[in-house]
């Protein structure tokens, strides 16, 4: 697992949309996509995008609830040591 995918997956879900994520990330949306997608991969467990009003507006559904859980453990770990450098 790569600390980036982390960090994209928590981007994203912070702002529920991949083309703002990707500007906060200063990547492109397709590696915001990829980083996903690895995560996804590596984890066993793919992540159920729905589209909420808006094409550009996403929302995480697990297919297993606990893995969102662990992941969201591990953002909350990385925004801690984040903070805790500045």
């Amino acid at each position: 697992m790569e600390y980036h995918w982390l960090k994209t997956f928590c981007v994203a879900a912070d702002t529920l949309n991949f083309r703002k994520a990707s500007e906060k990330l200063m990547v492109s949306q397709p590696s915001v996509t990829v980083h996903i997608k690895l995560l996804e991969e590596y984890l066993g467990t793919e992540f159920i995008i729905i589209k909420v009003f808006s094409k550009s507006n996403i929302e995480y559904i697990p297919s297993d609830s606990s893995v969102i859980l662990s992941i969201i453990i591990l953002c909350l770990n990385l925004f801690r040591l984040s903070t805790s450098k500045q």
